[in-house]
C-alpha cells in the first residue's frame, strides 16, 4: 500500500492507469520480450534469487553434523545476509568498468566455486571451515550475480534500439523481481525434494548446474563484445 500510494504521488502524470498508457505499456513490454538476450539475463535474474532460498532451507539440517550451538547457527546465517550489503559497491564498479557480462560471469564463476565449498561437492569430507569460507564466498557471489544481471537486462533493451522510458524501466523492474521470486520460490522447493532423496552434497548440484549453464553464457557473450 504504501507503494502504491508513493508510485502515485511520484510518477509523471502521462504514466498513471489510463487506457492509452495501458495499451502502450502492453506493446512496449512485449516489444522488450521480443529480444533473445532478455530471456536471458531473466534467467541470470531467477538463478541469483534461486540460491540464497535454496541453501536457507536445507542448510540448518546440514549443520547439525558439526554439534554447533543455536548462536552459531544463527551467526551462519547471518553472515550470508551481512555480506550482501556490499552489492552497492559492485554496482559502483560495473558502473565504472563498464563491463557487465565480465561481472556476470565472474559472478557466476564465483557461485559455482562457493557452491563446491559448502556441499562440500561429492566426494569431499565435510569440513566446517571451508563450509564458512564456503558461505562468505557465496554472499559476495551473490551480490556479483545479481547486480550484474539486473545491469544486463537493462543494457540489453537499450542495445536494441529501445530508448529508456517508464516502460522499458518498469519492464526491468518488474522481470528482475518476477524472476528472483520464481527463483525464491523454486528454490526451497527443490532443496527440499533433492535433500530428501539424496542428501545435501548431492542437492547442491543442482545450484552447480544452474550457474555453470550461467558461466557458459557469460563467456561467450564477453568474448563476443571483445571481439567487436
Amino acid at each position: 500500500m504504501i507503494t502504491s500510494v508513493l508510485a502515485a504521488w511520484t510518477l509523471p502524470k502521462d504514466t498513471l492507469n489510463t487506457s492509452s498508457s495501458i495499451s502502450n505499456s502492453l506493446r512496449g513490454y512485449l516489444e522488450i520480450l521480443k529480444i533473445p538476450s532478455v530471456a536471458i539475463f531473466i534467467y541470470a535474474c531467477g538463478v541469483s534469487g534461486t540460491g540464497p532460498e535454496f541453501l536457507t532451507a536445507i542448510l540448518e539440517p546440514n549443520l547439525r553434523q558439526f554439534s554447533l550451538g543455536k548462536v552459531e547457527v544463527g551467526l551462519v546465517f547471518c553472515l550470508v545476509a551481512f555480506l550482501q550489503l556490499v552489492s552497492p559497491l559492485w554496482g559502483y564498479l560495473i558502473d565504472i568498468l563498464k563491463k557487465p557480462h565480465l561481472f556476470a560471469l565472474i559472478g557466476s564463476i564465483v557461485m559455482v566455486t562457493a557452491v563446491v565449498m559448502v556441499g562440500p561437492f561429492p566426494g569431499i569430507n565435510p569440513d566446517y571451515g571451508i563450509l564458512v569460507a564456503g558461505l562468505v564466498t557465496f554472499g559476495l557471489a551473490q551480490g556479483i550475480l545479481s547486480v550484474s544481471s539486473i545491469t544486463n537486462l537493462r543494457l540489453s533493451i537499450m542495445q536494441n534500439g529501445i530508448k529508456e522510458s517508464m516502460i522499458s524501466i518498469s519492464f526491468v523492474s518488474m522481470g528482475y523481481l518476477t524472476a528472483t521470486s520464481v527463483g525464491a520460490t523454486i528454490g526451497p522447493l527443490m532443496a527440499g525434494v533433492l535433500y530428501q532423496e539424496f542428501g545435501f552434497q548431492n542437492a547442491t548440484l543442482f545450484l552447480i548446474v544452474g550457474n555453470l549453464i550461467l558461466v557458459h553464457i557469460f563467456s561467450n557473450l564477453h568474448n563476443r563484445n571483445n571481439l567487436k
